[in-house]
């Protein structure tokens, strides 16, 4: 980011396709989850990591963030 916060164009559409990626990812967890599949955690931990550390970082962020808000019903 420069001095007035607004990210370079690169930086921007980078962080979009990961955007997306994350999206995708977690759309397909919480639908497996709610089937009751079991073990979709590190196959889909292994196709974030295929985009990248941060990638894999975030998505672990996000699937314990919708499961802490699951478990308090709010998910």
């Amino acid at each position: 980011m420069c001095e007035d916060h607004y990210y370079d164009p690169v930086e921007r559409e980078e962080l979009r396709e990961e955007d997306e990626i994350l999206a995708d990812l977690l759309a397909e967890y919480m639908l497996r989850r709610g089937t009751g599949a079991l073990a979709i955690y590190p196959h889909l931990l292994a196709r974030a990591a295929e985009h990248g550390d941060r990638v894999a970082a975030n998505f672990e962020t996000v699937v314990v963030y919708w499961e802490l808000k699951r478990l308090e019903g709010e998910a």
